[in-house]
This record gives C-alpha cells, sequence and structure tokens, in this order.
C-alpha cells in the first residue's frame, strides 16, 4: 500500500541511487520537495478502475451540490481519459442505521 512511510523509504533509495549516477557522469543532481496526500488523485483512480459493466457510488460531499460535484468527477473522468465511456446519475441513498440522506453520484461504464 502506498502511503507516507512507503514514499519517505522510497525516496531514501532515490537519493541514494541518484548519488552514483551523478558521480558516474560528473553531475550534481539533486530532488525537490515532495508531498503526500493519499486523497489526491484517488477519485481519478477509482474512476479508471471501474470494469465495463461496472458501477461506483461516489458520496455528494455536504456543503456543495450534486451538479457541482458532477462537475467535478467529470473533470476527473476527463483526467482519466474516460470521456464518452462513463456515464453519470445523480441519486439518493439511506444510511438504515441513521435513516441519513445522501446525495450519490452514480458512475457506469457501459
Amino acid at each position: 500500500m502506498l502511503n507516507k512511510q512507503v514514499l519517505q523509504a522510497l525516496r531514501a533509495d532515490v537519493n541514494e541511487a541518484l548519488k552514483a549516477v551523478a558521480a558516474k557522469h560528473g553531475l550534481g543532481l539533486e530532488l525537490g520537495n515532495a508531498t503526500f496526500n493519499p486523497r489526491v488523485g484517488s477519485r481519478v483512480w477509482a474512476l479508471s478502475q471501474i470494469e465495463p459493466g461496472g458501477r461506483i457510488a461516489l458520496i455528494v460531499p455536504k456543503g456543495i451540490t450534486p451538479s457541482a460535484f458532477m462537475q467535478q468527477v467529470g473533470t476527473d473522468i476527463g483526467r482519466a481519459n474516460l470521456r464518452g465511456v462513463l456515464r453519470q446519475t445523480i441519486a439518493i441513498g439511506v444510511v438504515v442505521s441513521s435513516r441519513e440522506v445522501l446525495d450519490l453520484v452514480l458512475v457506469d461504464r457501459a
């Protein structure tokens, strides 16, 4: 699983490998800063993993309208190069235990 600790360990290995490459070619090479946020990109990845005939449900975050969220999802569909392949639908879901009503965006692949 990719997480902050794995990336830090990977970075240490990359830094060591980069030193050897720099010495071999007589260069000074340095990597810049990096940040890790496990939520960034995860929706694009999830969209790209929908199999033909498959569907995922995305919960619309509180404070945003379903149509605005659909625009965000549409942008992510484009980033995943799946425009015209994935279809969005607005739905309503209910959490049975609390009876909370949720706005959902269903994304399916033909």
